[in-house]
């Protein structure tokens, strides 16, 4: 079961940058300082395969990314990769999230790509096989912002 976990992080960590990139809107330059500082990088090539994936977003013009600077531009179409059709019936999934009045969120899904998607916003508290809780405070909040995440796009 290990080497079916670690077989999937490059596809997983691949997701993980889409989705940041996403989450972050365009039309403005976006710092990469570091992701979640409460995510832990189990995997060791995680800043290589972050850097290909968003060296091929920008291939594909959908940013303009400058390595040197670990910035990137995000245009206004990449929230399009965050968009899911509502008649495409093979996105249809069993996950429900549901954020309770005291900043509690529980997330009934097993996918470790909305898992991580949850940290950049918010502190895990507990994971169990189809039920990961978190907390959004304002510590939280505070660094997805200094990330470049938009209230928005958390909602």
């Amino acid at each position: 079961s290990d080497s079916t976990s670690e077989s999937a992080m490059p596809q997983v960590e691949r997701l993980l940058a889409i989705s940041r990139v996403a989450l972050c809107g365009g039309g403005r330059n976006h710092s990469l300082s570091g992701g979640p500082k409460h995510v832990k990088q189990e995997h060791k090539h995680s800043h290589d395969i972050q850097e290909e994936t968003l060296n091929f977003l920008s291939l594909i013009g959908l940013l303009d990314y400058n390595p040197k600077a670990q910035e990137f531009y995000a245009s206004s179409s990449i929230s399009l990769l965050s968009q899911v059709s509502e008649s495409d019936d093979s996105h249809h999934s069993h996950d429900y999230i549901i954020v309770e009045p005291n900043y509690i969120v529980s997330a009934y899904t097993s996918s470790p790509v909305l898992k991580a998607v949850l940290q950049y916003f918010s502190y895990p508290l507990h994971e169990l096989p189809n039920l990961y809780r978190t907390v959004i405070t304002q510590e939280s909040l505070r660094a997805a912002f200094d990330r470049g995440i938009t209230a928005e796009s958390i909602i």
